[in-house]
């Protein structure tokens, strides 16, 4: 049973190019290892390293973070609401559109808050273990981690 789990979370550090069509972006062909370490961009920043990038070295942006198809989304909603006689409001349309994307900032913006005040509590623990002599090492092992 864990030599599935091993093999299964082995694999999917390679991704499986071949059955991709060539005008793929890096990104998007990337392995999820490769995504969540940013691999996929390595070729590119050793190319930079080696010689001075040029336009036709970078890939082309994703669709949905194109400035063109974000600004279709808004002029669209503001078609509807002028055809219907409404006002349009710039911060309804992006919380209608966007609301994943602000829930994502969100999530990480409070990852980013928690560990930013328990820092120094963690610290106080840890010195507070190395200075104890009766404190079960277990706990130094999970202060570590």
């Amino acid at each position: 049973r864990w030599s599935v789990a091993a093999m299964s979370s082995l694999l999917q550090v390679f991704s499986n190019t071949s059955v991709l069509p060539e005008d793929v972006l890096p990104r998007e062909s990337a392995s999820a290892a490769s995504f969540l370490i940013m691999g996929w961009f390595t070729d590119l920043i050793y190319k930079g390293w080696k010689a001075p990038l040029v336009m036709e070295d970078i890939p082309d942006l994703q669709q949905e973070v194109k400035a063109r198809k974000n600004a279709e989304i808004i002029i669209s909603q503001l078609d509807k609401d002028r055809r219907k006689g409404r006002r349009f409001v710039l911060w309804k349309t992006l919380l209608k559109h966007f609301t994943f994307q602000y829930w994502v900032a969100i999530l990480l913006l409070y990852i980013r808050s928690v560990i930013v005040f328990c820092n120094p509590a963690l610290v106080r623990m840890i010195i507070q273990f190395v200075n104890s002599e009766d404190e079960p090492q277990w706990r130094g092992y999970l202060y570590a981690v």
